[in-house]
């Protein structure tokens, strides 16, 4: 199956600047 494309991620995380950082670089997802 190909992914199409994500709605939405949520983590429970410590750090939200890091959460944030490592779906932006590692993800490419935007924070919105």
């Amino acid at each position: 199956m190909k992914l199409q494309g994500v709605h939405h991620a949520a983590y429970r995380c410590r750090d939200a600047r890091e959460t944030v950082h490592w779906y932006r670089d590692n993800l490419g997802m935007d924070f919105v």
